[in-house]
């Protein structure tokens, strides 16, 4: 009945204060919660839920206060009872999680006094819940929810939480990150790389809880602690577990580090990162390269410390091979991707040899009908071949077939019509190209030369307009 209460009965204040009911209540449902009658301990629960509302209305937060810690203690033994009997019992499991739903529901109502100096014990309690072996998907899932809904009730308080975090402890939020991360399935329509959801295909909700506490150490915690505990355990365990689906975790780990943390003292830690990545492109698995490149995509922003150890250079050499053999179209854009990143942040003075093969194997991408594949080319050819126009028409115009021109010319000249009216590099990339190709003395300008005056036409009559 206690549950049940609407309320609005807080408005009977007298009833409550007056004659005293409020206190009785409280002290009856403080003993109640210690029951030894699993039924009894539910009901309670429930009831000091409307109980904690109530004093708020009342204006009693000492009640507020000592229900709030007996449900806590009530919840992380629930969790101890269902680890310590192997969940034999099924109802542990569902009270349990109806315990965890029921205090995300009191963080949902933004009573600043219920959770206020509380949200370290919450925290913990939540993690331990989690960090059971035999927990259910849905409850791990409702436990890192009440601390994200904490999280954005006051965030300040959380990020005082985190920002507490020692070396041990950050292991265990670190490793309950990876397992949830880890979480993912390989869906086909994550091939699709024109479908629009492609890149969230097979992200389960558990990967989106991981990868929210991933960020919450990010963004929050103590970079000193954060950065050297994760780089390690990215080391001896994630980044060369047997598991694709972890590995895929830990270079999403590394590239959120490289996004946020490599900066001041923490700089140090970029070399084993690196090496990390570097390692990670001989991957086979697709989207734990495509993982890797992101975090490549993350690292390019360093361009300095690359350069130094001529990792710029060893990532475009991966990244070339892997575009060459690789049968899947989503690793190849990325691949055009992170190639792109790399010589927009590091440049190309004095990798022209490089630059070169870069700039051929683009071209010869080109006869690939794919839209999105289309469009990185042609962003990526605006940061290399500009660079390079000299020396590639000197080195490689005339080492093309005749029928990988007349295959590249016609991509060229169909991407041509795509391009935005105002996208006048792209344009100048393209007639770039097709003017190279014309002074190519093994090849017959002829076969193809309808299809170059139309273009050309084309773009003279949008300059003219």
């Amino acid at each position: 009945m206690l549950a049940k209460l609407p309320e609005e009965v807080v408005e009977n204040r007298e009833f409550w204060l007056g004659y005293g009911y409020y206190d009785v209540l409280f002290k009856n449902l403080l003993n109640f919660v210690n029951s030894l009658d699993q039924e009894l301990r539910e009901l309670t629960f429930n009831a000091s839920l409307v109980v904690i509302k109530m004093s708020r209305g009342l204006e009693r937060t000492d009640a507020c206060d000592s229900l709030l810690r007996k449900l806590r203690e009530l919840t992380f033994n629930a969790s101890l009872i269902d680890l310590q009997y192997g969940g034999e019992d099924d109802l542990l499991d569902v009270d349990l999680l109806h315990m965890v739903k029921c205090l995300g529901d009191l963080v949902r109502l933004h009573i600043e006094e219920t959770f206020n100096g509380k949200e370290g014990d919450v925290f913990w309690c939540m993690l331990r819940i989690v960090e059971r072996k035999d927990a259910s998907d849905e409850l791990k899932c409702a436990a890192v929810i009440v601390i994200k809904e904490l999280d954005e009730t006051n965030s300040d308080a959380m990020e005082s939480v985190i920002k507490k975090i020692g070396n041990e402890e950050m292991r265990r939020v670190i490793s309950v990150a990876m397992d949830m991360m880890s979480c993912v399935v390989d869906d086909p329509v994550w091939y699709d790389i024109d479908n629009k959801i492609c890149e969230y295909a097979g992200l389960t909700e558990n990967y989106n809880r991981g990868k929210f506490l991933l960020n919450l150490l990010s963004c929050d915690g103590n970079e000193c602690v954060f950065v050297p505990v994760a780089i390690e355990m990215m080391e001896n365990k994630y980044a060369i577990h047997c598991d694709w689906q972890i590995r895929y975790a830990a270079m999403l780990t590394i590239a959120a580090i490289a996004e946020r943390n490599f900066k001041g003292d923490m700089i140090l830690y970029i070399d084993r990162a690196v090496t990390l990545v570097h390692k990670s492109l001989n991957d086979r698995n697709h989207r734990v390269l495509w993982a890797t490149m992101h975090a490549i995509k993350c690292l390019s922003e360093y361009k300095e410390i690359l350069k130094f150890c001529n990792y710029h250079l060893k990532f475009l050499n991966k990244l070339v091979g892997i575009i060459k053999i690789s049968r899947c179209l989503r690793v190849q854009v990325y691949a055009v991707i992170a190639i792109h990143f790399l010589v927009s942040n590091c440049g190309l003075e004095k990798i022209n040899a490089v630059g070169e093969d870069i700039v051929v194997l683009l071209l010869k991408l080109l006869k690939h009908e794919k839209q999105k594949l289309q469009e990185e080319i042609i962003e990526t050819l605006k940061s290399v071949a500009v660079l390079m126009q000299v020396t590639f028409c000197q080195n490689h115009c005339g080492k093309f077939k005749e029928h990988e021109v007349l295959v590249i010319v016609k991509s060229l000249t169909s991407i041509e019509g795509k391009v935005s009216n105002t996208d006048h590099l792209a344009r100048y990339v393209i007639l770039k190209a097709l003017y190279h190709f014309c002074e190519c003395q093994t090849v017959n300008i002829d076969k193809f030369i309808n299809q170059i005056m139309r273009c050309c036409l084309d773009m003279l009559n949008l300059i003219l307009t």
